[in-house]
């Protein structure tokens, strides 16, 4: 009974949170993220400014974030990010909601709003990176720049296991993917000059090795760190 007590609560919250969301809507800036191909069953423009004050007005909440997961519209997933709370036990859950990221807004939204704020963000990371879909491997390496930002540190071991999935996913066609990868490299060389050479040196020699696939990664990395 308490459950399904729970459960109705939750359901007239998504429901109040809805009617919010309506408010806010942007016809404008609805029509400019769906010409940017952002693909949901709804997209009401709301800004993130109006997304994070909808937020604001309620407790985290699992049960209702799930909730806002099964409406397929931008606002309810990206609010689920503000309204979530996950633990270590959530891990699979985590893997399944990032599984489902179609678009890098979302991607981003995560990280920053949840994914960065857990205390085993980097072995979230080092999970994430091994799949082959582009929006699960553009999370990982945001995660990995949001972790860096945080803990500024990172272990040897754990730089040469990115690097190993750098090698893998130099040939990726993803401009996302790419943009990700320079923000990862770049806050590991940011760090300290130890690893500032080693990031320099790692893309000179992949850049001497004459893939063509690899000339915007090192122009989006290199350039900008080797003079800073």
């Amino acid at each position: 009974m308490q459950f399904n007590f729970i459960m109705a609560n939750t359901e007239t919250i998504l429901k109040e949170i809805i009617k919010k969301i309506r408010v806010y809507e942007n016809g404008p800036t609805s029509d400019l993220l769906i010409k940017y191909g952002l693909k949901y069953k709804s997209v009401f423009g709301v800004s993130i400014i109006d997304i994070n004050k909808i937020a604001s007005q309620y407790s985290p909440n699992h049960e209702l974030a799930i909730l806002l997961r099964t409406k397929d519209y931008r606002e309810t997933h990206l609010l689920a990010t503000l309204l979530d709370e996950l633990t270590i036990d959530d891990f699979n859950y985590i893997i399944e909601v990032v599984n489902q990221i179609n678009n890098i807004e979302l991607a981003e939204q995560l990280v920053f709003n949840q994914l960065s704020k857990l205390d085993f963000s980097l072995n979230l990371a080092k999970e994430l990176i091994k799949s082959d879909k582009e929006f699960v491997i553009s999370t990982a390496y945001i995660l990995l720049s949001s972790f860096i930002i945080k803990k500024k540190d990172i272990s040897e071991s754990d730089f040469d296991f990115f690097v190993g999935f750098l090698k893998r996913d130099i040939s990726n066609e993803s401009l996302h993917v790419k943009r990700s990868i320079a923000r990862g490299f770049r806050q590991i060389a940011g760090l300290n000059n130890l690893y500032k050479n080693k990031v320099i040196d790692l893309f000179e020699i992949i850049k001497s090795e004459g893939n063509s696939n690899f000339d915007f990664l090192y122009e989006e990395v290199v350039p900008l760190i080797k003079y800073s």
